[in-house]
């Protein structure tokens, strides 16, 4: 088999080698699959038995090529021992012991004592493995092994009441839509009711660590708990659950059960990965969702929404999904088997290789979810796409990208070992940039490590460039694009500015947006030890919201404020150690000062804290400290389970919840409470009864929702004022699922968040351009090709990017900088600003930037 290089992985004669290789192992097995293979591909339709026969093939060629036999062995090894606990756990706990002993009062023994001499063990809990391989030899006679078998069957009954976190243990719950979360009432100050979390919920958060994966036990559990039902026809999880007419049903809360946007084949993929396959797979996942990195576990939920199962709970299919990425990727050049199934999928039938090159330039708008999804689809399409976005994108390790700091592009090595040479430990990972909303929107419960993936998956492509810190209406309009050769611009821009309230002092210091709060943290690196960010958070906090934002950004602000203080209390000491300064000759006003102490006092209790539960030996109860300093608490105008985070995001404020956030519902907003400082105090309210209530606050954070992204479209109707040539959306040709153009000429289309049917999640996003770079690559048939490609890509990196030439220090305080930038320049406009954005790498000091007045020159 082949030697590989990243020349036979990524280049297009490399790719066709591999495909021919595919088909030889295919005909070596059987001649009559190979006929089947090429009839598929030639009528670009394929059923599910022959995805199934042809993953089989292609789980054991990817094998051999990359020399992988002896690690899918240990996989499978782990798959054999999870059925003996499955099997355990279907025939003997599910269908035995709870029919026989169907509650706690039914148990008649002290079930441990018994249990420990007929296993002839020490401890208990029992070890799950030894358990289920006892119970299943005891069950094959089960007349002899009368006695132990009921003994067995209380212990698991006594399990299941008792909740453990076994997965032998854990069974299938009914689904009860208005108890999808485990609550109870509280009253906080000045009679305030709040919903909270059951107190075996909470559990104790420390930093922004937290993206844990799926266990193996967990995702084999939720993949032998699927049915399968692609059999019958019935994936509703990937085609949506419809009734007798074809019409969508929408579940209990009133939501329609669409099924997933992408339509991944999720059952044939349960049922390979259920057969112990590791690589078809994900293959079969990359055929409708090549940028699976994005997606999976505490990101979509849509196709669990539409699960066969509407009685009881779903099957958890994100979890799957990540689980599946993530056991290849632990590979030895896993990140090069899944990178090369976005680009040679034998399982797809439509866009099995990438395209030759149309010398055909396309302007992608937006680094987020759909400008990411977009772009590599046009890449496929053998399009030249150049990805610009507004924010600074810092380089990679030119090793890894095939690119330098300087945007030029270069030899690259294959990666080995993924989950060492990509991922960073998420506490010290500095933001890059790049990922749009994934960057700076999603919180720490998705583990930003993907991003890197997903980049260097676009980065790598000979095809393709990207440029940060350019945005399409300041540093570049439509009409310069179309000036420099670009034939078409796809806008990814996301959804528009975050709505505000009407209320009164919403100006005030300690209120902000959502967006405001989760980009300072996030995209700013303000939890970062080195940081100096200017996020500063007080408790007690409110959220005004009730959606998936406003959950967000209530488990980042309890998260962060420890941060914050202990971070302020470690620097406060460093400074009078080196400074010998005292606070009384620092010129603060009195509401600095007053800060000062609040921080440094919750910062030592913090301390003390921790001191104590090494002491103590047990893990420190922060979050007892940050409840009595207030907490964070979410305020909706509607019930609990009418909010939008319940409705769609059940799983995600149940983390929240169990985190300690507090949920007030049914509250209207009055005004804005502020303290003698004219700073935010908190929050007038009145409930159902109209009688005023107060909540205090020092921060206050507004989630209730964005307005459309009508920004962008405005700018891009500027380009040609002089001709018809923007399609008016709301009166003409309306954006539908089908329909992605704006412009009458079919230069101009719209992705992701800006286009009204495929707004709200990052899958949606993906789905957009999916279903919509076709239409690209079809308007682009009409125009002429660029008569040297090379020559514009040269000409594009001279363009946009940004340097700094010159650095003159003119006073004490007064710094001139010269930054060569042609395209900022060249649309200068007097008052505009120039950011310089410094995200602390290269050993260089992580300081905060202000924005800086310029005078644009030729």
């Amino acid at each position: 088999m082949l030697t590989l290089t990243p020349q036979d992985l990524y280049s297009i004669d490399g790719l066709r080698k591999i495909d021919e290789l595919f088909q030889e192992e295919v005909k070596r097995h059987c001649p009559n699959l190979l006929e089947r293979l090429i009839e598929a591909r030639c009528t670009g339709e394929g059923d599910a038995e022959l995805i199934i026969e042809l993953a089989h093939l292609l789980e054991r060629f990817i094998t051999k090529i990359f020399h992988i036999e002896e690690e899918l062995k240990a996989y499978q090894k782990l798959h054999e021992e999870f059925l003996d606990l499955y099997k355990c756990k279907r025939n003997f706990v599910q269908r035995y012991a709870i029919k026989k002993f169907p509650d706690r009062e039914s148990l008649t023994i002290n079930v441990e004592e018994a249990l420990l001499s007929i296993l002839e063990v020490a401890n208990i809990p029992v070890d799950e493995n030894v358990f289920a391989s006892k119970v299943n030899a005891w069950m094959e006679d089960k007349e002899q092994y009368e006695q132990q078998l009921d003994i067995a069957a209380q212990y698991a009954a006594h399990m299941v009441y008792s909740g453990s976190k076994s997965i032998l243990f854990q069974v299938p719950q009914k689904y009860e839509a208005e108890n999808l979360i485990p609550v109870d009432r509280t009253c906080l100050d000045n009679n305030i009711d709040v919903t909270v979390a059951k107190s075996c919920l909470i559990k104790e958060r420390t930093g922004f660590n937290i993206a844990n994966p799926p266990s193996a036990n967990k995702a084999l559990n939720e993949v032998h708990y699927c049915i399968l039902c692609h059999k019958q026809k019935r994936d509703s999880c990937s085609k949506g659950m419809v009734d007798k007419q074809g019409i969508v049903k929408a579940s209990p809360l009133q939501v329609l059960m669409t099924g997933c946007p992408l339509k991944v084949k999720i059952s044939e993929t349960n049922l390979l990965k259920s057969q112990g396959l590791v690589l078809s797979p994900l293959a079969v996942i990359a055929v409708d969702n090549p940028m699976c990195a994005l997606t999976g576990h505490r990101i979509c939920n849509d196709c669990s929404r539409a699960c066969i199962y509407q009685k009881q709970q779903p099957v958890d299919v994100p979890s799957i999904e990540s689980y599946i990425l993530d056991s290849v990727l632990n590979l030895p050049y896993g990140f090069e088997i899944y990178s090369l199934f976005t680009r040679w999928n034998p399982l797809s039938f439509t866009n099995i290789l990438p395209k030759e090159p149309t010398d055909k330039n396309v302007l992608v708008v937006g680094l987020g979810p759909a400008g990411i999804g977009i772009a590599h689809y046009l890449l496929n399409e053998g399009h030249n796409v150049v990805a610009i976005d507004g924010l600074k994108i810092d380089p990679l390790p030119e090793h890894l990208s095939g690119v330098t700091e300087h945007n030029k592009k270069t030899s690259f090595t294959l990666i080995k070992d993924a989950k060492t040479e990509l991922f960073e430990h998420l506490d010290y990972r500095l933001a890059y940039g790049f990922g749009g909303v994934s960057e700076y929107g999603i919180t720490a419960r998705w583990s930003k490590n993907y991003l890197k993936i997903a980049r260097i998956l676009l980065e790598r492509r000979a095809n393709f460039s990207m440029h940060g810190g350019v945005r399409l209406g300041s540093t570049l309009s439509a009409h310069d694009a179309f000036t420099i050769g670009f034939h078409h611009i796809a806008l990814a821009t996301g959804a528009g500015a975050p709505k505000i309230p009407m209320l009164k002092n919403m100006l005030v210091k300690g209120v902000m947006t959502a967006s405001s709060f989760l980009m300072a943290l996030h995209l700013g690196n303000a939890a970062h030890k080195d940081s100096i960010a200017n996020l500063q958070i007080r408790l007690p906090a409110i959220v005004i919201g009730g959606g998936l934002t406003a959950v967000d950004a209530a488990t980042e602000l309890l998260a962060y404020y420890p941060v914050q203080v202990e971070k302020f209390l470690q620097r406060y000491e460093t400074m009078l150690q080196e400074c010998a300064t005292n606070t009384s000759e620092i010129c603060w006003s009195d509401e600095e000062h007053e800060i000062f102490n609040e921080f440094i006092e919750h910062a030592r209790q913090i301390r003390f804290e921790k001191e104590l539960a090494i002491a103590e030996q047990r893990s420190p109860n922060i979050l007892k400290l940050l409840q009595k300093w207030g907490g964070v608490t979410i305020v909706y105008r509607g019930s609990f389970s009418s909010s939008t985070a319940y409705r769609l995001n059940s799983e995600e404020l149940e983390h929240a919840m169990s985190e300690g956030i507090y949920f007030a519902e049914n509250l209207q907003l009055d005004g804005i409470i502020v303290d003698k400082y004219n700073s935010a105090a908190g929050l007038q309210v009145h409930g159902i009864d109209n009688a005023k209530k107060y909540i205090a606050a020092k921060s206050i954070v507004v989630a209730i929702g964005t307005n459309e992204n009508s920004i962008t479209l405005e700018e891009c109707k500027t380009y040609n004022s002089h001709s018809a040539s923007i399609i008016d959306t709301q009166e003409n040709i309306p954006l539908d699922e089908s329909n992605f153009y704006i412009s009458a000429e079919k230069t101009i289309s719209v992705f992701g968040d800006i286009h009204p049917y495929y707004k709200g999640s990052v899958v949606k996003a993906l789905a957009s351009a999916k279903n919509g770079y076709t239409s690209i690559t079809k308007a682009l048939e009409d125009f002429p090709k660029c008569s040297d490609s090379e020559g514009f890509f040269s000409d594009i990196n001279r363009l946009f990017s940004s340097q700094i030439v010159k650095v003159i220090s003119l006073t004490d305080n007064i710094v001139e900088i010269v930054v060569r930038s042609p395209l900022a320049a060249a649309n200068f406009q007097p008052g505009q600003f120039y950011r310089l954005q410094n995200l602390g790498r290269n050993n260089h000091p992580n300081l905060e930037m202000e924005c800086l007045a310029v005078t644009g020159h030729m």
